[in-house]
């Protein structure tokens, strides 16, 4: 009676494990079946009973899984491999993402509807600075020149000195035309030599003069200048009322004549009547300068040769 009840505890103790191994089996492979198909359940029941299998050939056999001997083992563990092998055949093949999303999108009678090709991102690429722009400032300019230029009124000088104003960025350049075809540049560091000028015959002269200031910007300005000559006295000795001179003519007569204190050479008349012992004298006549062809012009007043005499 006692040996009937041992072999009942031995023999109730294998069922139970057999009963909880196969309930866990089975709820596994329903979950799987639901989730995945019968093929990836059947694929699960193989594995199963394939790692059964091997427990059972390693232990030489699996009593609560009614397994006796590794002949037995080895079967079932065949068994699953193989049914592991039918249930991956029986699987589907997992669709791609695009494939997956194209089939859950609603598809419209409308318009077909394509979808987008799918792009891999590029790798980042690094950031570069964009040069600094630097916007162009105009160049600040000057005050604009200011010049003004003044001839004198009711000329009786042939050499006169013009006035002038002028107010200009330095360094600048003057052109100078003194209207009798004579023409003079010059710049800020000559000004008394552009201003100044000497006419060789009367009459009346447009003067003009354009100036340039270091940025280029230009004034002009304009005088007219009218010259008359003063008339020319004619005068008959020497000053102090001395005079002396020597007469030489004919065939070698010569004759002396003196009066006063002073002994000189009696000059011979110019042309016109008009005659002076020295530059004074012409200077207080208001002859001079005088030029080749005056009343009263000699060689010896013009000592440069330049044209001009008693300067």
């Amino acid at each position: 009676m006692a040996q009937s009840d041992t072999t009942e505890r031995s023999g109730g103790e294998p069922n139970k494990i057999l009963i909880g191994v196969a309930t866990i089996v089975g709820l596994l492979v329903v979950l799987v079946a639901i989730a995945s198909g019968i093929g990836a359940a059947i694929g699960t029941l193989g594995f199963a009973a394939f790692v059964i299998g091997a427990i059972a050939v390693v232990r030489g056999g699996a009593t609560w899984a009614r397994i006796v001997g590794r002949r037995a083992a080895a079967a079932v563990g065949v068994a699953g491999f193989v049914a592991m092998g039918i249930g991956g055949a029986l699987t589907p093949e997992t669709a791609t993402d695009n494939t997956a999303a194209e089939a859950a999108a609603p598809t419209s009678s409308a318009a077909p509807t394509t979808s987008a090709p799918r792009t891999t991102s590029a790798a980042p690429k690094p950031l570069v600075a964009a040069p600094a722009t630097t916007m162009s400032q105009a160049p600040v300019l000057p005050p604009a020149p200011v010049m003004a230029i003044t001839c004198p009124n009711g000329g009786t000088a042939a050499s006169l000195v013009y006035g002038q104003q002028i107010s200009a960025a330095a360094p600048y350049s003057l052109t100078i035309n003194y209207g009798d075809g004579d023409e003079y540049t010059g710049d800020d560091q000559h000004l008394a030599a552009i201003f100044s000028h000497t006419y060789k015959v009367a009459g009346t002269f447009a003067v003009s003069a354009v100036l340039t200031d270091s940025a280029g910007q230009a004034a002009s300005a304009s005088c007219t200048y009218t010259w008359t000559k003063p008339v020319q006295a004619a005068t008959g000795g020497s000053a102090g009322g001395s005079s002396s001179g020597t007469v030489s003519g004919g065939s070698g007569t010569s004759g002396t004549g003196s009066s006063g204190a002073g002994v000189g050479v009696v000059e011979a008349p110019a042309a016109g009547g008009a005659s002076y012992a020295n530059c004074d004298a012409v200077r207080a006549a208001g002859a001079a300068p005088i030029y080749p062809g005056d009343p009263g012009f000699q060689p010896k007043f013009d000592r440069n040769d330049d044209g001009v005499g008693c300067e």
